[in-house]
């Protein structure tokens, strides 16, 4: 009986929708997002067609709070983002990159790019599997470590993780090349 009730106030919401000729419009929802300034909450409204993960970055970069708050924020926004295979491989090739380079750990004053990091290290770790999976944990225990921490680069942690990566990274490779 409530299957039936809902079925029928679900065809009734679709036909309500529609317009004259029968086809239904296509309305732009429009979706809010809510960023913690201290003990301030500011409510920004976006177009679910318009409001990529860079803006959102952008925004909790620029939003005046302590690295800690922009941290927390960032991982509200990050536990719900949903990615696709190619973005993914984008993400890897960038962690990979920076590791490689020795630049992750670098230019860690600008928000926008640290958190970008951050971010691209959690969804990679959370879709990857194997030493990927282990190499951006670290990657990621890292960056998190130093940012808002305010570990030091040589602290003994860092050096433990890096050495991890390392491992990871070679095990990744020789997986990659069999």
């Amino acid at each position: 009986m409530r299957k039936g009730l809902v079925a029928i106030l679900l065809v009734g919401c679709v036909l309500s929708a529609c317009s004259d000729e029968g086809f239904p419009e296509i309305v732009e929802e429009e979706k809010k997002i809510t960023h913690h300034v201290g003990e301030q909450a500011v409510i920004s409204t976006y177009s679910n067609k318009e409001y990529t993960w860079h803006e959102t970055i952008y925004t909790i970069a620029n939003n005046g709070a302590s690295a800690e708050e922009k941290f927390e924020e960032l991982e509200r926004f990050s536990v719900n983002y949903v990615t696709n295979a190619h973005e993914l491989d984008q993400f890897i090739d960038t962690l990979i990159t920076q590791f490689e380079t020795n630049t992750y750990l670098q230019n860690l004053t600008d928000h926008q790019d640290v958190l970008t990091r951050i971010f691209q290290a959690f969804i990679v770790e959370r879709n990857a599997t194997g030493p990927l999976k282990d190499f951006s944990a670290a990657y990621f225990a890292n960056l998190t470590g130093v940012y808002v921490d305010q570990v030091s680069t040589d602290h003994r942690i860092i050096l433990h993780n890096q050495d991890i990566m390392h491992d990871m990274m070679s095990q990744y490779k020789e997986d990659k090349a069999a």
